[in-house]
């Protein structure tokens, strides 16, 4: 259960710091730490807009479900293999 907490928050900050910093060290990256990102390319243009909002918060939203799928998985692996 802490592996799914641990993931869960981790799916929200790594969203949190490529926003923070507007050129990532390693661009190419952004899209295997933050797999939902691809959902901001709906906003292309209309970044300050309600529904650029929303996108963007569904976009971590769904980062966060990944996270902890993948962080359930590790502790699902963990248990079975102890």
């Amino acid at each position: 259960m802490n592996t799914m907490v641990a993931f869960s928050i981790t799916g929200l900050l790594v969203p949190i710091a490529f926003l923070m910093f507007k050129n990532p060290l390693f661009p190419n990256w952004v899209i295997y730490l933050w797999p939902s990102s691809i959902f901001l390319m709906a906003t292309d243009g209309h970044e300050r807009t309600y529904q650029a909002f929303s996108i963007l918060i569904l976009s971590i939203i769904v980062n966060i479900i990944l996270y902890t799928i993948l962080g359930a998985l590790f502790h699902f692996i963990a248990i079975k293999f102890k």
